[in-house]
């Protein structure tokens, strides 16, 4: 007699346990196939989109690719309006007072390194995770 994991005895053994457990799976498997086999496949069927013509993707493409222009083109204006006005304030800074401007620029060198030394900061510990 075998002995199963729970400790009982059985007249059976392991394999042949087994192979009816197999046996009652496929059993098992085309009873559920005859049942709801058809109704699933019907269902299945339902679900599944018609897959697009070929005019509507490229059409959809198209539309893509123009939206993503004007949106870089915006970004684009925006960071030269951005630019324009910080070299004009800075400017006005240098004619109005050169300590003053001398004192924001040292402000934006100190800002800088902060920020590099905070970004390779995290960058090296990173690196020592993905290694």
């Amino acid at each position: 007699m075998a002995r199963s994991r729970t400790g009982q005895s059985s007249s059976v053994p392991p394999n042949r346990r087994e192979i009816e457990q197999t046996r009652t799976e496929a059993e098992d498997a085309q009873e559920f196939e005859s049942l709801f086999g058809d109704s699933l496949r019907a269902w299945d069927a339902g679900i599944d989109p018609p897959p697009p013509h070929l005019l509507e993707l490229e059409k959809l493409v198209v539309q893509h690719r123009e939206e993503t222009g004007r949106k870089l083109w915006r970004e684009l204006s925006r960071l030269w309006l951005i630019g324009l006005l910080v070299i004009g304030v800075l400017f006005g800074l240098l004619q109005w007072n050169v300590l003053a401007f001398a004192v924001v620029q040292v402000a934006a060198i100190a800002a800088a390194a902060v920020f590099l030394f905070l970004t390779r900061k995290n960058k090296e510990a990173e690196r020592r995770w993905t290694n």
